[in-house]
């Protein structure tokens, strides 16, 4: 029961937080927001999705095995570095280029922070396609909303639309909330059976 409740209020916020992202990544597609104009709405939406991340896994655990598994601790670990050095970013960044120019040149220009960012990067983009594999295999959730989650980091790593913004973006904020509704919709459906059996049982 624990579990069901759980994923239901995970699904509810995965839903809310892809729509915002879905929302204001289509906004910068068609150039109705400026591009990277709220980092603050990008870093609450991402951690929104992080906690919706762990319902949607634990609804599809046992199904999913050792593979759903590790997908989910890849997806975990590139949604919390990124979200890390989004902040750091928007909240250090200005700070020390405006008062250690030289020593923000320094770090930029540090072999090992480009192999820091392929590493970013690789997490980053490869969890949500890890997981969503994960989820075609375990057979719980939307097959659709799974294949979306694969397709949008794609798009977005190789840019193959010549659009503005992050198309792909959309379509990962669409995987998302089509997985966080199949979450939340299943899990309601095991917890409301149990109710009547209950009322029987005390009349």
């Amino acid at each position: 029961m624990f579990t069901e409740k759980l994923t239901r209020i995970a699904g509810l916020i995965g839903m809310v937080a892809g729509v915002c992202w879905g929302l204001y990544e289509l906004g910068e597609v068609v150039g109705l927001v400026p591009i990277a104009s709220d980092a603050a709405l990008d870093l609450l939406t991402h951690g929104a999705i992080v906690l919706a991340v762990i319902g949607l896994y634990a609804r599809q655990a046992a199904p999913a095995g050792w593979f759903g598994a590790a997908a989910f601790v890849i997806y975990m670990i590139g949604q919390l570095v990124n979200q890390g050095m989004k902040a750091i970013f928007t909240l250090v960044a200005p700070v020390l280029a405006a008062q250690f120019p030289a020593a923000a040149e320094a770090v930029g220009g540090q072999p090992a922070w480009g192999v820091f960012t392929m590493a970013w990067t690789a997490l980053t983009f490869s969890g949500p396609v890890l997981f969503g594999l994960a989820t075609l295999r375990a057979r719980v959730l939307p097959r659709w909303a799974a294949s979306l989650l694969i397709a949008g980091p794609i798009l977005s790593l190789t840019r193959l639309l010549p659009l503005p913004g992050n198309p792909g973006a959309v379509l990962t904020a669409l995987g998302i909330i089509g997985l966080s509704y199949g979450a939340w919709s299943t899990a309601r459906a095991a917890i409301t059976p149990a109710q009547p059996a209950l009322e029987a049982a005390a009349s």
